[in-house]
């Protein structure tokens, strides 16, 4: 049995999150905003929080 890669798994969690950034600050720029997005993710891999750029 192959036991996981700690920096493998952290590595595929935060390209997860990094994604669901991405995808938040292209629709702001979609929306004639500055394509700007954020996620807060706490130590358990809970979504806290989105963000996107306003004026």
């Amino acid at each position: 049995m192959e036991v996981p890669n700690p920096i493998d798994n952290s590595y595929l969690i935060h390209r997860k999150w990094m994604t669901v950034a991405i995808e938040i600050a292209q629709k702001a720029g979609e929306a004639g905003e500055v394509p700007v997005g954020a996620v807060i993710v706490d130590s358990e891999g809970k979504l806290i929080a989105t963000g996107e750029n306003r004026r």
